[in-house]
């Protein structure tokens, strides 16, 4: 089934944030995305919306972005999302905000990337649930929504109906967990090998919100794009091994680090544990496999290091409400057509 997105630009955009749901479903992902080949038509249709097509909008970069579709474009949008939004609202924002309550209504998917939260509370969309936002404007955002319960210990907040995420990176985190929602692992992976993206990241790991004395220093930004190399050598390693790793020990055996720092190392870098990274990397790979083979239960539970295949159902009860075989049952593609 095709799947229609729309992005909704609202004004003073930020050209990363716009930029990152049209990196994922944007153009050039018709063969990304397709599990039938090249010719079949895409399983997406990307329209990029504001409220005003014949005006370009000035984008915080002092870029003008033009060529845009009226925001009636939106209306049978099965996603709706609005990936960033101004401190103070602008010409256009509250036709933005009732677009967004009109596709809510209607049983559309909305998503807020980033600052694009503000927006999605704005429209009545969250009062009294969870949300995410950047951690830079948790207490703006606490202050504005009362009602809304904001999450820091979460890269994005996924209710079904509405999804928020936090800043940057988790909207792209956020963006390719729709996608595998959607379509299943085997499109999301190659979609963001495409890219160049990190190993998948579950939306409960934590933000990278830097300690008060970076913060201080002024070194927010470095704190960010730092990335201890030992630790991607480790994450590869896992990933190539997930079938004969079976406990954080072997792990950190593997990569002669001790347990201890090891776990130092994940809790300052990835905001999770590593039993957690390595439970959330066996249930992908165990869904690709699915996808992309025949193989029994039993093979796909030992090779993605989930021991067997009861244990391989209770993940999938728990993690994604589904069994194995109904799984591979959805998503299931020709094995010459998987993830190279």
């Amino acid at each position: 089934m095709r799947q229609t997105i729309a992005v909704l630009v609202p004004p003073e955009a930020s050209l990363f944030e716009v930029a990152t749901p049209i990196g994922v479903w944007g153009a050039g992902r018709e063969t990304v995305g397709n599990q039938d080949g090249p010719s079949a038509p895409s399983p997406f249709r990307l329209v990029v919306v504001s409220p005003d097509p014949g005006q370009a909008i000035q984008s915080t970069g002092g870029i003008l972005l033009g060529g845009l579709q009226p925001l009636e474009a939106a209306s049978d949008a099965d996603l709706v999302i609005v990936p960033t939004w101004p401190a103070v609202e602008g010409p256009g924002c509250s036709e933005i905000l009732r677009t967004l309550g009109d596709a809510g209504e209607r049983g559309a998917v909305v998503v807020g990337l980033c600052l694009g939260a503000f927006a999605v509370a704005e429209a009545g969309l969250l009062d009294g649930r969870e949300a995410v936002t950047h951690w830079a404007h948790r207490e703006r955002f606490s202050a504005r929504f009362p009602s809304v319960s904001y999450t820091g210990d979460a890269l994005y907040v996924d209710h079904g109906d509405v999804v928020t995420s936090a800043g940057s990176a988790a909207a792209l985190d956020c963006c390719l967990h729709l996608v595998r929602q959607a379509h299943g692992a085997t499109v999301a992976t190659k979609i963001a090998r495409s890219m160049v993206t990190p190993p998948h990241r579950q939306g409960s790991q934590t933000q990278f919100v830097p300690p008060q004395s970076e913060m201080k220093q002024g070194q927010i930004g470095e704190f960010e794009r730092r990335m201890d190399r030992s630790l991607a050598v480790t994450l590869e390693l896992a990933m190539q091994s997930l079938g004969t790793i079976r406990t954080v020990g072997d792990l950190a055996g593997q990569v002669g680090m001790s347990r201890r720092s090891l776990e130092r190392a994940f809790a300052e870098e990835l905001g999770v544990s590593p039993a957690r990274w390595l439970n959330s990397q066996r249930l992908l790979q165990a869904r690709l496999l699915l996808e992309t083979t025949v193989l029994s239960v039993d093979v796909v539970a030992a090779r993605s290091g989930l021991g067997s295949a009861p244990s391989l159902r209770r993940h999938f009860r728990s993690e994604l409400s589904t069994t194995p075989t109904a799984y591979r049952n959805a998503f299931h593609v020709p094995e010459s057509a998987g993830v190279r």
